[in-house]
């Protein structure tokens, strides 16, 4: 009934503290003293637990202990209940009344001696009411980046960040604002060798890929808890970022730290599963009495099933959560085999007819002699796994129809070879008789057609992997543009050049990208082709930060007609083409060009008057080195 009563005072949680500390009730009882205490004390339990704490602690006031504020200041303490003595006190308030009264040490078993400047004394204290309020009171649903932010706070760190479990998957879900680019899932067994808590610094092995993206930061030393599995929450892991290293005295508030978080991970006792508890759940939870009628029915629940707490209250789990077969016989089989159960890839029908894939575990609380045991329903979404499964058996059929694709290319090649050369043939010996030039050219003309079909298709299926070097994006999309020179200027086009100074060089198949950059400025001459007045082609080479990374931006733009928006979604798709005589490949090649050197080329901007096609690339090095002893480009040149 103590821990009940008052869960700051439980003897799991106290023990792990590493000061001596006095859990007290509303009413300035000593509830429970942990074992720090006695031995820095030498008083023996029973003399102080249970005694009013004013007869430890003489001045302090009942004022002192119901005040909802934390405080630190020096207390009188009555050494063997005769002799007094000062020291220092920290009190940290919990919801509802009452606290711990901390007696923080600084080496030896000693209470730290009263510190002259006021201020350094009252951090730890209102960190760490920061904290108990974060973790306890979530008031405007902030919960982890304000808890997050009170612990980098006490222990003096640079950042914090916090994964929880999803299935497999460790999953960030906050992170204070000087954490470096974190990943955002982690697979559970990336972390399979880290031990419960522990210490890194920079000259170790990074064994994680949070060590690896803290080691190109700033960041020397990382610490990590984890958060032990709670039957209603997943576990976790809190990792805390220094700079520098922890400061000394800093090991004692990590441990503190630890057992604050586990707190709100911690199975709870009794088998109590309270509202409050269930609602921080990343599952589903369903509590069920002995009769399998509905007592709790968490946020998460409500929300995938579109069912309100209220309107499932008391009604039988069979009524609400209607699956492949009644759960009720699911639930006495729990009981009869006295371990969980589980239900993978059952379909569970939610209020708006919707069927969700979900993944049951059925556990059967344990019958006491006050009450009958019930069930506990644990259910996991499984909707995006069935998505990412259904997209990769799309991603194998699209690979076997590439491969047939390419198969049937091959065969169709050569004999596509022989009918062009017997219509040469038949060209030179009929050019007497001009009744046949005519279809002649047209046969001709198809057969041309249908290689640069099969052409393209190789490409899309099977392209080929050149050897990648640093390139000037700049200088090769300058050469292209002067080998399309005549095409340009027979179809009296303008190309107007806004290109940055110092670009930085990429990482490329030279021929590939020529062909990505002949592409898009086919696709713009094709777009000028019946624009009335002057025609332009704008190119611009600049540089482009995102998400911390450097990219060598791309931008080809006309001002020719734009493209309708009911077709702007497809024009990457294979075979969609405007033009009569187009195969649809160009810009799916060049798309996939693109993302085979890890860049980007999103949808084009169109508007009524221009498009603008976009490709960036990383960047490999800061400033690419100019050999060729050529000037740098200017921010604007123009050639006609």
């Amino acid at each position: 009934m103590m821990d009940a009563r008052y869960p700051w005072a439980a003897r799991e949680v106290v023990e792990h503290i590493p000061w001596p500390t006095l859990a007290l009730s509303p009413t300035g009882e000593i509830v429970r003293v942990n074992r720090t205490f006695l031995r820095w004390s030498g008083y023996d339990r029973a003399m102080v637990e249970r005694r009013p704490v004013s007869e430890v602690f003489p001045d302090l006031r009942n004022a002192d202990w119901t005040t909802s504020e934390p405080w630190t200041r020096p207390l009188s303490w009555t050494e063997d209940l005769t002799h007094q003595r000062t020291l220092t006190g920290l009190w940290v308030p919990w919801p509802g009344g009452g606290g711990w009264l901390l007696l923080p040490t600084t080496g030896a078993g000693e209470p730290r001696r009263p510190v002259s400047d006021a201020s350094h004394a009252t951090v730890p204290i209102d960190a760490l009411a920061q904290l108990r309020a974060a973790l306890w009171d979530d008031v405007d649903g902030l919960r982890w980046p304000r808890a997050l932010n009170a612990t980098v706070a006490l222990v003096q760190g640079a950042w914090a960040a916090l994964y929880l479990r999803q299935g497999e998957t460790l999953h960030l879900v906050a992170h204070t604002s000087e954490a470096p680019a974190l990943p955002g899932r982690v697979p559970r067994d990336a972390l399979r060798n880290l031990d419960a808590r522990g210490l890194w610094d920079v000259q170790q092995p990074a064994p994680t890929p949070i060590h690896r993206r803290a080691r190109l930061t700033a960041t020397t030393h990382v610490w990590h808890a984890r958060l032990q599995q709670h039957p209603l929450v997943d576990e976790g892991v809190l990792w805390i970022g220094f700079q520098e290293g922890p400061q000394t005295g800093s090991h004692a508030l990590l441990e503190l730290v630890a057992e604050l978080w586990l707190w709100r991970f911690r199975a709870p006792q009794h088998g109590a599963f309270t509202p409050g508890l269930l609602d921080h759940a990343l599952e589903a939870v369903i509590v069920l009495d002995a009769r399998g009628r509905i007592r709790g029915w968490n946020a998460t629940a409500a929300h995938l099933f579109q069912y309100q707490p209220a309107e499932v209250q008391g009604m039988r789990v069979s009524d609400v959560l209607v699956g492949p077969k009644p759960l009720d016989d699911v639930l006495q089989q729990a009981r009869t085999e006295e371990h969980p159960l589980t239900l993978d890839g059952w379909l569970l029908v939610r209020r708006d007819g919707e069927r969700l894939p979900c993944r049951v575990r059925v556990v059967a609380t344990e019958t006491t002699a006050r009450a009958p045991g019930g069930w506990a329903l644990f259910i996991q979404d499984l909707s995006e796994q069935e998505h990412y499964r259904l997209q990769s058996k799309r991603l194998e059929q699209r690979a076997l129809i590439g491969d047939l694709l390419l198969t049937f290319a091959h065969e169709v090649r050569n004999p596509l070879n022989n009918l062009a050369v017997g219509l040469q043939t038949l060209q030179y010996a009929l050019r007497d008789e001009p009744q046949f030039h005519e279809r002649l050219q047209r046969l001709w003309e198809d057969t041309q057609r249908l290689t640069r079909l099969m052409n393209d298709l190789l490409a899309f299926a099977r392209p080929k992997k050149g050897e990648k070097r640093a390139l000037a994006l700049d200088e090769l999309l300058r050469q292209v543009v002067r080998r399309m020179e005549p095409r340009l200027d027979k179809r009296r086009i303008q190309v107007e050049w806004y290109c940055q100074d110092d670009l930085p060089m990429v990482l490329g198949d030279r021929y590939a990208l020529e062909q990505v950059f002949v592409n898009l400025v086919t696709n713009a001459m094709q777009a000028l082709e019946k624009q009335e007045g002057e025609r332009f082609i704008g190119l611009r080479c600049r540089t482009l930060v995102q998400d911390g990374q450097t990219f060598v931006e791309i931008a080809i733009s006309d001002n020719g007609p734009g493209i309708p928006p009911e077709i702007r979604d497809k024009i990457f798709k294979p075979f969609f083409s405007t033009r009569p005589d187009g195969t649809g490949l160009g810009l799916a090649i060049a798309h996939n060009i693109v993302t085979d050197h890890q860049g980007h080329m999103p949808l084009p901007e169109t508007f009524p008057g221009g498009t603008v096609f976009r490709v960036r690339l990383p960047a490999w090095q800061a400033v690419p080195p100019r050999g060729d002893g050529q000037p740098q480009t200017t921010l604007k040149e123009a050639t006609s």
